[in-house]
């Protein structure tokens, strides 16, 4: 019964994720990534998926969202291609790049990934950027 639980719904796992090492200010960072509903079920709101640069103290640097609706994610995997424009005004440095699934009615109860990725307010750090 423990497993059917941790089964039931939507639970998504990001698969992969490829990104260049270093962008620079004013230019765009292009993101690629498979995702998986590994439930069985899927999603009834429309949560967002929402990307982040975090500075060095792990605030928002910057966000942006991607063009999906998640509520279509049925359980299998799903390709997905994203794209940063990072302000010229950005500092250069590295950066942590985070994700989220995002309740526009309430942001405040982000949908919890199926991951072991470090999560803080809902944010799970994926991999880092540099930005020149």
């Amino acid at each position: 019964m423990e497993k059917l639980a941790r089964l039931a719904g939507a639970r998504f796992v990001l698969r992969e994720l490829e990104h260049p090492r270093s962008a620079r200010r004013g230019s765009r960072l292009d993101l690629r990534m498979k995702w998986a509903n590994v439930g069985v079920g899927k999603l009834h709101r429309p949560y967002v998926l929402r990307f982040f640069l975090l500075d060095a103290a792990q605030k928002s640097a910057m966000s942006t969202d991607a063009k999906a609706d998640l509520r279509d994610w049925l359980p299998g995997e799903h390709r997905l291609g994203a794209t940063l424009d990072l302000p010229a005004t950005l500092k250069s440095g590295d950066y942590t790049l985070a994700a989220a699934m995002i309740n526009p009615v309430d942001p405040s109860r982000p949908f919890r990934l199926a991951t072991d990725l470090p999560e803080k307010d809902g944010r799970y750090a994926i991999s880092t950027v540099r930005i020149d």
